[in-house]
């Protein structure tokens, strides 16, 4: 069934309540959505055509913006003064962190890559303390930042992939 037709077809669906007063409709991939009474017809359409495709991969800008952080982590050290231990703590630690965010971009449904996000992401931020490398200041700011924006992010992408978990299990 064409995009257009679902919607026509949606749109027919929706324009019956459920007793409790909130939209409902009937997906042709065999889904059923319910709104809330304070929700219009065309939020009913697109909160259908959301919830019957998984997430795809590739798309999620929260993932690729993890790649990019754990990339300009792991290459800081090239432009940053530091010892040898915040060289490796650092590239190792945005490493990690590219690669989870690309495991996670290929596999949008997979919930845990999100929380291993926010794992790394502290690591990063408590590191310069760990591993000493706070008199680098360059070095031990980068850390900070890319570690406290990787955790708000991972924490973020936490419902976006539980939901794209819940709809890769419909099928």
């Amino acid at each position: 069934m064409t995009r257009g037709r679902r919607r026509h077809h949606l749109v027919r669906q929706a324009r019956t309540s459920s007793p409790a007063g909130a939209w409902s409709a009937v997906d042709p991939g065999g889904g059923h959505i319910v709104c809330p009474p304070w929700a219009d017809l065309q939020e009913v359409i697109t909160m259908a055509g959301s919830s019957t495709h998984p997430a795809r991969p590739w798309t999620r800008p929260h993932d690729w913006a993890e790649v990019v952080l754990g990339a300009v982590l792991a290459l800081s050290p090239l432009w940053f003064s530091t010892d040898t231990g915040a060289a490796w703590t650092m590239s190792v630690l945005g490493a990690l962190i590219a690669i989870d965010g690309l495991v996670s971009l290929a596999m949008p449904g997979m919930i845990v890559g999100e929380g291993i996000q926010v794992v790394l992401g502290a690591l990063a931020f408590v590191s310069p303390w760990v591993m000493g490398y706070t008199a680098f200041t360059g070095a031990a700011w980068t850390s900070w930042i890319i570690g406290g924006l990787t955790v708000l992010i991972g924490a973020a992408a936490v419902p976006v992939a539980s939901a794209a978990h819940r709809m890769a299990g419909q099928h």
